[in-house]
């Protein structure tokens, strides 16, 4: 069945097949993306997640620990889950639960250039496998209406994803080898 306009050419047809819905956009061709579940990460690089202790970022590091990915470092302004955040705690603990995993909990204002070079020397000094990519999921919820919010609100909330995607990019530019992901989370 196709839910459209008789009088004018539908932007979005929306079929129902059984249980499932299919769109289709007339201009665009339909193409098969992998699966999720197909994504691999390479098991001899490290892996840099920013927000890596909660949230998003910690989510992040078990799913990608279920696709073979082996070494992380998880940097977040405090440097250590939260023991109040539940959630936090238990993904944590599933990360911690994964054979040969290595994962090290550092403190970077990632807002800071100097900090986040300082934390990727010490990635490097730890002995960890070289870079692989990086994960930049911190951020700071600022909840509010546009006429709510102050220069200082926002300064506080732009840091962290802006300067912060610039400094990560600036600090990893150079990998040697390079890095094989860059992923960026948005809050807007």
């Amino acid at each position: 069945q196709v839910q459209q306009d008789p009088h004018v050419e539908p932007e979005v047809s929306i079929y129902d097949v059984g249980d499932d819905s299919v769109r289709r956009v007339p201009r665009l061709r339909e193409v098969l993306a992998p699966s999720p579940e197909a994504a691999s990460f390479d098991v001899g690089r490290t892996f840099v997640i920013t927000g890596g202790l909660s949230g998003f970022g910690l989510r992040t590091a078990v799913w990608m620990c279920e696709r073979g990915a082996k070494h992380f470092a998880l940097l977040s302004r405090s440097g250590a889950v939260q023991e109040s955040d539940a959630s936090s705690v238990a993904d944590w603990k599933r990360l911690q639960s994964f054979p040969d995993v290595s994962a090290c909990a550092l403190a970077c204002d990632i807002s800071d250039a100097d900090a986040v070079r300082l934390a990727l020397e010490q990635i490097e000094g730890n002995g960890m496998p070289p870079l692989g990519g990086v994960i930049h999921a911190a951020g700071v919820l600022s909840d509010a209406l546009l006429e709510k919010q102050s220069a200082e609100s926002l300064r506080a909330v732009h840091a962290p994803k802006v300067d912060g995607v610039y400094n990560l990019h600036e600090a990893t530019a150079s990998c040697d080898p390079p890095l094989q992901i860059f992923v960026v989370f948005s809050s807007v």
